[in-house]
């Protein structure tokens, strides 16, 4: 248990959590500008600037909790990466939502946009409709249609979550590397 400001007891399990929900938002922002890059072209401007700077709130948000621990008492690696994977974790769970809306609405309605994008660059590449079609094994937005039936649906959200955390995990070890405090002696 970790002391705030104004001597309230708060578990690093509560705060992983609290600070999760705040990675979660940001990282809801991020997706969403990803989600709708295809269709504003300007947002990939957005979601490329949140993604460099991802590393860097996530490491401010580990020094929040940081600073509720004494200057006097060490601040070991294993706490801090527990932390930050924890606050992965919880951004995770938040990020599942705007996920379950882009391969539910979002992709679908883009799916028209998509082929006309790949319509016009077939035209002008000819080679490019037969290496896609090797790599693939078909229609690129033929095989984007089957992924986003409902059956898919949870296998790609599993997939995103198990991303988010295991970038975050890594993230969190780079972070607690920097944050971590050895013991301080007392003389």
């Amino acid at each position: 248990m970790t002391q705030t400001d104004n001597n309230v007891r708060i578990s690093p399990l509560q705060h992983a959590a609290q600070m999760g929900l705040k990675l979660g938002g940001y990282l809801m922002l991020v997706y969403i500008a990803w989600m709708y890059t295809p269709s504003y072209p300007f947002l990939a401007l957005f979601f490329l600037l949140g993604l460099i700077g991802t590393p860097f709130y996530a490491y401010r948000l580990g020094l929040r909790f940081r600073a509720l621990v004494p200057e006097e008492a060490p601040y070991p690696f294993a706490v801090a990466w527990s932390h930050g994977t924890q606050m992965f974790i919880f951004s995770g769970i938040i990020l599942l939502l705007p996920t379950y809306y882009y391969y539910t609405s979002a992709l679908p309605a883009q799916l028209p946009v998509l082929e006309t994008m790949l319509t016009a660059a077939y035209e002008t590449n000819p080679e490019l409709k037969t290496t896609l079609y090797t790599v693939y094994g078909g229609d690129p937005i033929a095989l984007i249609s089957v992924l986003t039936d409902r059956e898919h649906i949870w296998g790609l959200l599993w997939s995103s979550f198990s991303n988010t955390v295991f970038l975050g995990a890594i993230v969190s070890l780079i972070n607690a590397f920097i944050l971590k405090r050895p013991v301080r002696p007392t003389h």
